[in-house]
C-alpha cells in the first residue's frame, strides 16, 4: 500500500457516519408522521369531540349558546337555550315565557331545577313553559337582537328582560356604536371617581398557529378539548370549571377591588351625568324596540331588575366604601337611584317594571348572592321566582 493510500483511507469513515445519522432522522420523522397520520384518521372516524366551551360565534350577536351542548350543570337544547328539553311547536293553550339576560340568568353555578325560570314554571303550574336564553356578557343590545331572532320561532306570550343593575348599564357603554370591533373599558377619574369610557388602541392581529391548526386537524382539536390540555394551559383550570358549569369565584381581594368600581353608579346624581345618562337613554331606546318586537308576536314585556349586591349587603357596602380612594361615606350614596331611573325608562318605553331590591333585602336567608361572583345563589333565585310568579299569575 502506498503512502498516499494510507493517508486517504481514514477519510472515508465520517461520511458513512453522517449518512447513518441522516437515515435515523428520516426514519424517526417517518415514524412520527405515521403516528400523527394514524391519529388524524382515528380522530376523523371516531364521533366528533365534545367542545369545551358552550359558546359558538354568531354573525349577528357575536356569540350565542352552542346548540345541544352539555357540561356540568348546564344543558343546552337544540334551539340554543339553557333547557333540558327541546322546544317544539307551541301547543294550544300553552303559555310561553321567554327570558333574556346575561350570566346572572344563565346561572351556570346552579342546577337547572334551582334557576328561577325553572322554578317559575313549577309555581305557575301546567301549561306554562319557561325559556331561558341567558348568555354571559350580553348587553341590552345583544338581548334585543336575540329577541328579534327568537320571537318569531318561539312565539312567547311574555318576554322577561332580566336586568343586572350593577353591570348592564356599564356594559352598554362599551358598545355605543354597536359591534364595531373597538375594545373599550371604563375608568374612574377624579376625586368624585366619575365614570369615563376609554377606547383601547387597536392591537395588530397575530397569527395563531394553534387556532389555524385546529381548523384543519381534528386530532389537534381533540387534544385542545381534552381536560389535560385545559389543566396544563395558563388559566386552564378556571376556564375548565366555567365551561363545565362549576362555580368560579374571584379571590376576596380582587372581588372587593372590583366592587369599589361598582360604587360609581350609586353616587348621587350619577345617572343624570354623562356617560351614565347616555347609557340610560340608549337603554330606553332598546326597551322600546323590544316592546315593538314582542308586540309583533302578541307578547308583553316585563323588566325584572336584579340589584347590585352592594344594595343588598350593608356590611359589604361599608367595607367596600372604606376601600375607595378617598374613603367614601355610604350616606353619600343614593342606593335607590338606578331603580328609579330604570322604572322611569320602563314607563316611557311602555313595558312593566319589577323591582327585586325590596324582596331580596327582606329575604331571611342571607346572603342571597354567591360569594365572590356577584350572581344570585339558590335562595336568591327562589325569591326571584316567587316575585315573578306573583306578577305573572295576575297577567293574562
Amino acid at each position: 500500500m502506498s503512502q498516499g493510500d494510507a493517508t486517504q483511507a481514514p477519510l472515508a469513515g465520517p461520511p458513512r457516519r453522517r449518512a447513518g445519522h441522516l437515515g435515523f432522522v428520516l426514519r424517526l420523522c417517518g415514524a412520527v408522521a405515521g403516528i400523527l397520520l394514524a391519529g388524524e384518521v382515528a380522530a376523523r372516524v371516531l364521533p366528533p369531540p365534545r367542545e369545551r366551551t358552550p359558546f359558538v360565534e354568531d354573525p349577528v350577536v357575536v356569540a350565542r349558546l352552542r346548540p345541544s351542548w352539555a357540561g356540568g350543570h348546564v344543558r343546552i337544547n337544540p334551539q340554543g337555550l339553557r333547557d333540558e328539553q327541546p322546544v317544539g311547536e307551541k301547543a294550544p293553550g300553552e303559555r310561553r315565557i321567554l327570558f333574556l339576560g346575561d350570566s346572572l340568568l344563565y346561572a351556570n353555578e346552579l342546577p337547572f331545577a334551582q334557576t328561577f325560570p325553572e322554578q317559575l314554571e313549577t309555581l305557575l303550574g301546567p301549561g306554562v313553559r319557561s325559556l331561558n336564553s341567558g348568555v354571559p356578557s350580553y348587553t341590552t343590545l345583544h338581548e334585543r337582537l336575540l329577541l328579534e331572532r327568537l320571537a318569531p320561532a318561539l312565539k312567547p306570550d311574555v318576554v322577561v328582560l332580566v336586568v343586572s343593575i350593577g353591570t348592564d348599564l356599564g356594559e352598554l357603554l362599551l358598545v355605543p356604536h354597536g359591534f364595531d370591533g373597538v375594545r373599550r373599558h371604563i375608568e374612574l377619574v377624579g376625586p368624585e371617581q366619575a365614570m369615563s369610557v376609554v377606547e383601547e388602541p387597536a392591537k395588530p392581529e397575530r397569527f395563531n398557529a394553534s387556532k389555524a391548526l385546529a381548523e384543519v386537524s381534528l386530532l389537534w382539536r381533540r387534544i385542545k378539548n381534552s381536560r389535560l390540555y385545559q389543566q396544563l394551559r395558563p388559566k386552564g383550570r378556571t376556564r375548565g370549571r366555567a365551561a363545565d358549569g362549576q362555580p368560579v369565584a374571584l379571590d376576596p381581594e380582587t372581588f372587593r377591588q372590583r366592587k369599589v368600581a361598582s360604587l360609581a353608579p350609586l353616587r348621587r346624581g350619577a345617572s343624570e351625568r354623562p356617560p351614565l345618562s347616555d347609557a340610560w337613554a340608549r337603554f330606553e331606546a332598546e326597551l322600546t324596540a323590544m316592546r315593538r318586537t314582542a308586540e309583533s308576536v302578541g307578547a308583553t314585556v316585563l323588566v325584572a331588575g336584579v340589584p347590585e349586591e352592594l344594595q343588598v349587603d350593608d356590611a359589604l357596602l361599608r367595607e367596600v366604601a372604606a376601600r375607595a380612594q378617598p374613603p367614601l361615606d355610604p350616606e353619600a350614596l343614593d342606593l335607590g337611584q338606578p331603580q328609579r331611573r330604570c322604572a322611569a325608562a320602563c314607563e316611557r318605553a311602555g313595558v312593566t317594571w319589577l323591582d327585586l331590591l325590596p324582596p331580596l333585602r327582606a329575604c331571611e336567608k342571607q346572603p342571597v348572592f354567591l360569594p365572590g361572583s356577584a350572581h344570585l345563589g339558590a335562595d336568591g333565585h327562589e325569591v326571584v321566582a316567587r316575585e315573578l310568579a306573583r306578577v305573572l299569575e295576575r297577567s293574562p
